[in-house]
């Protein structure tokens, strides 16, 4: 006898549980807080729906063979004594070439194409003095415009944006608890 359906998407195909898995992953992953996270979300995805999410969800059926979501870690920068730096680039001769090249400098950790011949990168480093070798390896590519260090890399606003996209997804697809 199979259970009475809940909702208008199968739990694990479900965007509520791919939301709900991501905010899981992002607060920590730990398998004896998934149940958590349904309850404190309100929503009608079980632990096995957001668990195995990535692996079913309807939304990553896409025949571009991207990966959407990866096992990344979060990384305390600070608690490592790293620097971290928001640095302004004007893409060199051949925009794809420039911004392909950046993106093979070791310290980008995250590179943003704004459209123009222009690209944000979030870069980090272990020593003031690796600084130098960070900027010589970024202008092979790319004229440096402005390189402002941050002081405070918060990702924990990255875990409400995706606790309210599940409970968004839940309201649509009928899976609020």
């Amino acid at each position: 006898m199979s259970r009475t359906p809940v909702g208008t998407t199968q739990q694990a195909r479900s965007d509520t549980a791919l939301f709900a898995h991501i905010a899981w992953q992002l607060e920590g992953g730990r398998t004896d807080r998934v149940a958590e996270m349904g309850r404190t979300l309100g929503i009608a995805a079980g632990d096995n729906a957001i668990r195995k999410a990535p692996n079913a969800a309807g939304r990553l059926e896409r025949p571009n063979g991207r990966t959407a979501l990866r096992r990344w870690c979060l990384v305390d920068l600070e608690a490592l004594d790293f620097f971290e730096a928001l640095v302004e680039l004007r893409l060199a001769a051949s925009y794809d070439a420039g911004y392909r090249g950046l993106a093979g400098v070791a310290g980008v950790t995250h590179l943003l194409r704004t459209g123009t011949a222009r690209a944000l990168a979030i870069v980090i480093y272990e020593r003031r003095f690796d600084e130098q070798a960070l900027r010589v390896g970024l202008a092979e590519f790319a004229r440096i415009v402005r390189w402002e260090v941050l002081e405070n890399h918060d990702e924990t606003p990255a875990v409400g944006t995706w606790r309210a996209l599940a409970r968004r997804a839940a309201e649509r697809e009928g899976l609020l608890a």
